[in-house]
């Protein structure tokens, strides 16, 4: 089969390789749609331990199934589906709890670390478990059902620290997390929804998405989210970046008893300001992957309460994925999803 491998760091190429070997339990997959995730972007220096080459990535992706495992019920050749990245054994404790994004043994599709090396979906094939798979529904296209893991993902954020009605809360980066959050706070009722981003075309995104406001992340951000807020704050950040200076940023421009939702991270050390939040009372929630938002989004994206299209900046084939991740490197054009057909 046809496969974009990075081969060295930063170095890509479409190239022939073996087809995956398919488990009893496991589900053979046509890819369809294949979206470059952010991660993705950044893994490609190498300078990630997450993504050691050989290895195939992509990881936000749709397929058609093409076989089925002997041990899997439920799927036949043919279906249409959209799949979770996280691979996790059903007899895990946490998989028990009802939390399967933290089992303590689970591998990630599109990573090869020290531990293991699990390959992606910029292929023609892969194989995963049946039970991260979910059936796309008939209204939605393969493109729209890549993009359902980015979805879900700020759904869970959501969901983990949800706003009450008419509260007023800000989410900082307005990349597709953030854009996703913008559009789920506005169907949630929050009020008013105050984007913070630097580039000024993806905060006219975050307008576009729901944002009651939309300012530059400069250093009186806090000072102006406060007089929007008659000088409380927020209740609610959703901090997309996870730097030093945005963790600092929310923490200014949260009201007492608020939280900050982390829902991205950098590699780089953070150091709180554990003063400011022990005397008003702030807390700061971490929000880690998936865990069952999938069939929600997917049937949100059917009915048109959800909009995926304007995130999809560039259709291309697979060959291209070389130029295309180039340029998200580069950020040549300010894209924001790319989807890439097998």
């Amino acid at each position: 089969m046809k496969a974009l491998v990075l081969i060295a760091s930063g170095q890509l190429e479409y190239q022939e390789t073996a087809e995956p070997r398919m488990q009893p339990n496991e589900v053979l997959i046509r890819v369809q749609a294949c979206a470059i995730g952010e991660d993705d972007v950044a893994g490609l220096d190498g300078g990630s331990d997450l993504r050691v080459p050989p290895l195939i990535m992509g990881h936000e992706a749709s397929g058609v199934v093409e076989q089925v495992g002997g041990q899997v019920h439920g799927w036949r050749p043919g279906d249409r589906v959209a799949f979770e990245s996280l691979v996790y054994s059903l007899e895990d404790r946490q998989v028990r709890a009802g939390l399967y994004h933290l089992a303590d043994a689970k591998k990630r599709v599109g990573v090869s670390c020290q531990a293991y090396r699990l390959d992606g979906a910029m292929a023609e094939l892969i194989a995963l478990p049946g039970h991260l798979l979910h059936r796309i529904p008939d209204s939605v296209s393969f493109d729209q059902a890549a993009l359902a893991e980015p979805a879900a993902l700020a759904a869970h954020a959501l969901r983990l620290t949800p706003p009450n009605l008419n509260q007023a809360t800000a989410v900082i980066g307005c990349g597709v997390t953030g854009l996703l959050l913008i559009q789920l706070l506005s169907l949630a009722g929050a009020a008013p929804i105050i984007a913070v981003e630097h580039d000024e075309e993806r905060r006219n995104f975050a307008l576009d998405s729901g944002a009651d406001e939309a300012f530059s992340d400069d250093a009186g951000v806090g000072e102006r989210i406060r007089s929007l807020t008659a000088g409380h704050g927020v209740a609610v950040v959703f901090d997309t970046l996870g730097r030093a200076d945005t963790l600092q940023t929310a923490i200014d421009c949260l009201d007492g008893n608020g939280v900050v939702n982390v829902v991205g991270f950098s590699d780089t050390s953070v150091q709180a300001p554990l003063q400011q939040m022990v005397e008003r009372q702030l807390r700061l929630q971490g929000s880690c992957g998936v865990c069952g938002e999938f069939p929600a989004v997917l049937d949100m994206i059917a009915r048109r309460t959800l909009d995926v299209d304007f995130l999809q900046s560039i259709k291309a084939p697979l060959s291209e994925g070389a130029l295309w991740f180039d340029k998200l490197v580069r950020n040549e054009q300010k894209l924001l999803k790319v989807i890439l057909h097998p």
